[in-house]
């Protein structure tokens, strides 16, 4: 349920049950005027009244609630009658003008002879005499009605501006000396009008500031709003998280008007509403506040700016270093502007580091989004507010939502959506979920269609380390393009080129990347002509280098190892090159070496790429962990331990080398006979962010035979159950979970649960054979047990089956259905394998048919229910024919890990895919 707060801008909207209901924090500062009306109920003559605050901190409010007390208070309403004058006056410029304005409010209330004596003054020609005429008008209303004139007059200060010097002087010797009439005005800050010795008003008016909502103001605040509302979700939440309330009251400053901005924020279902009220607010407060600014002498003006571009806090010395300024200058300068309110002392002095701020949070966020370029694409305080509220998997969910354009989109749409996107994916800036959200932020501007902005919330929300150098909108594109290419779709990284060359046709890096997606897309002899016009050019050895990186790198894809490596090399020998890309390309050598069996020269590399200062951390976390793979591999379990373990403890190093680093440490351990370690390396690999996409896979399968192997960790849930529910998982991952957790729901006897998990499996791309083979003879066998009672049930299963082997690609379709027929061959499937047998083996592709042609002499002694024809084969055909049937006898051992016996028994496949001699059956038929 949303529950918008339209009038937290226009409070003046509000009926008066909601005024009443709603109103707080300021109960103590109304008694206050209302204690002093009384008092002056009698009084010959009369105080006037300032109420000073930042913008939104509850001025009109406070005086819409007094006119609603007098009004409600017998004693009150005999004595005063208040004049509220609407907030913006552009059109009173002289003393006739407010006493005209003071009798059209009168007479829009329905005050009996207001409207007589407003048409008289305005047919008035002469102006002084329309001045008196509405001004006795005003005397003659309040002696018959018995009742003092309050004038609610908002923005004094614009009011007074606009008077001459003459008629400033007039209206305090009027308030001095008519004892009918009051003002209580509001301002922002006290202003020169009331400060100056020699100025009118000097010392007038008496002050009542309205100063920053403590924690209980701000917690009744939102009470009292939330119970009008009926939102007891919020009133709850509020109960719960009180430190949350604590941080919002910080960032907000105390103000009512922005901690009533979050309320709705976090109350909406529509959080896109909000980002477009505070905007909208923001552009209407661009005249006062840029009159602000320019009311500013040189000098004030430029420390207020450099406070804004310090980040909002800064001391003395630095604003001086930043303006240029004496620190002497600068010092006066603020005491200046801490006398008119515009500047306050944070903390500090006397001895101390002092540091100054500026207190009105409407005021920096209008600032940051008009002046600063970095700043303008979001709302800081949006940002701030979203990262108290919300834990992280809270708003990385939401994020994804609006990528996915979901239920969870927040009823935003379009170009609302895509900036809401960033301020949530600014908000887990510095988390471990940054890049993610970088990346889906990036892909919610795509899926709308914008480019443009694709690549500009990429350059400001990418990680410093992945960000590009450009500023310009065409280098932005670019690296949208390269971010797009690199996570697979080449189509969207195209289009970034085209749209980047449509703005500079000549731009360098576009015209290499598209000459790189010319030959990705089977252009090669262009692509290596483009290459080497490139490296044959004076071009800056960071474009040679870089040429040569990725002239390497597609070497090396390629299979042409020895080119790659006279890539790599060439692009480190190259004078005054970049450092960090010198760690890459001595990485990609490494790689290339130990391809080529060049064990000792990798190693080499790979020590110099560890020795290297300016080698990025990504770079060298990805060395240290291919050094310890390669260690594990070669059984040197001591330094593939201390690899690991280097990497695991890496400041900062990327979550994807962090999740392949404990996979390494966890199978160097059970290779020790420390299973425990093992495992607790394996589980906290499926709990290191970026896990789900990049994990090592093989740490996953082995975590998984572990817990299923050992009786100790029977109590500990499958890794499916203890990873977040919102988590990305790629398929191969999420089959082997998927298998391992229906391992468990077979062992404890719950056949339906554990078949629900291995239908998922059969539904999933089949990136692992060997347990999708798995999932298939389970389902099977569970279409065996039942199909007594339906018959229909294994063909069905069968047509399921047959149907994901046709939809997998061709590349793919041979070893699926080599690893279907080995593991289906059991006793309970006999049948059903000779059926499965034969539909495969009717498929049109000639290289299936081959592959499965050694089967055929098996499937017809299944049919005949003789075996003697087998003596006619060769011998190896034999041999390997004989073998299979015997994996149909009900003593035999079971192929592929599977546990079943008789159809009622459970089947339990192996989650890991068995090495090649693990069953009965050869892993490749003879060839025929």
């Amino acid at each position: 349920m949303s529950f918008p707060v339209d009038t937290k801008y226009t409070p003046e909207r509000m009926s008066p049950e909601e005024l009443s209901a709603t109103f707080a924090a300021r109960t103590d500062t109304l008694e206050y005027l209302l204690t002093a009306l009384r008092d002056q109920s009698a009084a010959g003559s009369l105080t006037s009244f300032l109420i000073t605050g930042p913008r939104g901190a509850g001025k009109t409010t406070l005086l819409l609630m007094l006119a609603q007390r007098i009004e409600g208070d017998p004693e009150l309403r005999r004595a005063w009658l208040p004049v509220r004058l609407p907030e913006e006056q552009y059109g009173v410029t002289s003393l006739r003008d407010l006493f005209v304005a003071a009798l059209r409010a009168l007479a829009e209330a329905g005050i009996a002879g207001a409207e007589e004596a407003l048409g008289d003054a305005e047919t008035e020609v002469d102006e002084e005499r329309s001045r008196d005429a509405a001004l006795e008008a005003l005397r003659r209303l309040s002696e018959r009605l018995g009742r003092r004139l309050i004038l609610l007059v908002e923005n004094v200060d614009a009011l007074l501006r606009r008077l001459d010097d003459l008629e400033v002087a007039t209206l305090r010797r009027l308030l001095m000396t008519e004892p009918h009439l009051m003002v209580i005005a509001t301002a922002i800050r006290m202003f020169p009008e009331l400060t100056g010795y020699d100025r009118p008003f000097f010392n007038y008016f008496a002050p009542v500031p309205l100063g920053r909502l403590n924690e209980a103001q701000v917690h009744e605040l939102l009470d009292r709003r939330a119970r009008f509302d009926g939102n007891t979700a919020f009133r709850g939440a509020c109960e719960r998280h009180q430190g949350r309330i604590q941080a919002l009251r910080f960032l907000t400053g105390g103000n009512p008007r922005l901690m009533l901005m979050v309320y709705e924020l976090l109350s909406s279902e529509k959080i896109g509403s909000v980002v477009q009220a505070l905007r909208r607010l923001v552009d209407e407060l661009t005249p006062l506040l840029k009159h602000v600014l320019e009311d500013l002498p040189p000098q004030q003006a430029k420390i207020v700016d450099a406070i804004m571009r310090a980040g909002g806090t800064a001391t003395p010395s630095d604003l001086a270093a930043r303006t240029r300024l004496p620190l002497n200058k600068v010092t006066s300068q603020l005491a200046r502007l801490k006398e008119a309110q515009l500047v306050d002392l944070l903390r500090g002095g006397k001895g101390q580091a002092a540091y100054y701020t500026i207190p009105d949070p409407l005021f920096c966020t209008w600032y940051r989004m008009r002046y600063l370029p970095e700043e303008r694409r979001r709302i800081e305080i949006l940002v701030r507010v979203i990262a108290v509220w919300f834990e992280e998997g809270e708003a990385l969910a939401a994020l994804r939502a609006l990528a996915g354009g979901g239920a969870g989109a927040g009823g935003t749409a379009g170009p609302d959506r895509g900036l809401l996107a960033e301020h949530y994916a600014a908000a887990l800036r510095g988390t471990a979920h940054a890049a993610q959200a970088c990346d889906l932020a990036v892909q919610t501007w795509l899926r709308i269609g914008d480019l443009t902005e694709a690549a500009a919330a990429l350059a400001d929300l990418a990680p410093s380390g992945e960000r590009g150098a450009g500023g310009k909108e065409a280098d932005k594109l670019v690296e949208l393009a390269s971010w797009a290419f690199q996570r697979g779709n080449g189509e969207q990284a195209a289009e970034a080129v085209e749209a980047a060359l449509r703005l500079d046709s000549g731009h360098g890096p576009a015209r290499f990347l598209q000459a790189f997606l010319q030959a990705r897309a089977g252009n090669a002899e262009r692509w290596d002509a483009f290459l080497r016009r490139v490296l044959e050019s004076q071009q800056p050895p960071t474009i040679r280098q870089g040429v040569h990186l990725l002239r390497g790198w597609c070497r090396k894809i390629g299979g042409d190892l020895p080119g790659a490596i006279a890539d790599y090399t060439a692009a480190l020998e190259i004078p005054r090159g970049d450092a960090k890309e010198a760690a890459k390309a001595q990485l990609g050598r490494a790689v290339a070496r130990e391809a080529l069996g060049d064990r000792l020269g990798a190693l080499e590399d790979i020590a110099a790429v560890v020795s290297m200062p300016a080698a990025p951390v990504e770079t060298l976390a990805e060395a240290v962990h291919t050094r310890a793979h390669w260690r594990l591999r070669e059984h040197d379990l001591t330094g593939a331990l201390a690899d690991a373990t280097a990497v695991v403890d890496l400041s900062q190093a990327p979550p994807n080398w962090v999740a392949g680093a404990l996979a390494c440490r966890g199978a160097a351990k059970r290779a020790l006979g420390d299973w425990k370690g093992a495992f607790a390396d394996l589980t906290a690999m499926t709990r290191t962010a970026g896990f789900s996409t990049s994990c090592s896979i093989s740490g996953l399968e082995l975590r998984e035979k572990l817990r299923l192997e050992h009786p100790e960790l029977a109590d500990i849930p499958p890794a499916l159950e203890e990873i977040p529910a919102d988590t990305a998982l790629d398929q191969r991952a999420l089959a082997i979970l998927l298998a391992s957790r229906a391992q468990e729901r077979d062992a404890r006897g719950l056949s339906l649960e554990s078949l629900q998990d291995w239908f998922r499996v059969l539904a999933l791309p089949a990136e692992a054979p060997l347990i999708w083979a798995s999932a298939a003879c389970r389902v099977l066998l569970f279409a065996h047990g039942v199909m007594e009672r339906r018959p229909e049930m294994t063909a069905k299963t069968l047509d399921t089956v047959l149907a994901a082997i046709a939809a997998a690609p061709a590349a793919r379709r041979v070893e699926l259905a080599m690893a279907l027929v080995q593991a289906t061959a059991i006793p309970p499937l006999r049948d059903a394998w000779r059926q499965l047998y034969e539909r495969l083996a009717a498929r049109p592709e000639p290289d299936l048919r081959e592959a499965l042609a050694p089967f055929q002499p098996v499937a017809a002694a299944l049919a005949s229910g003789e075996a003697g024809p087998l003596d006619a084969l060769p011998p190896e055909r034999r041999q390997f024919a004989r073998e299979v049937l015997s994996r149909f006898e009900p003593a035999s051992p079971r192929a592929s890990g599977i546990a079943g016996g008789p159809a009622g028994d459970q089947a339990r496949p192996e989650v890991s895919e068995p090495p090649p001699q693990r069953s009965g059956m050869p892993t490749r038929a003879p060839s025929s």
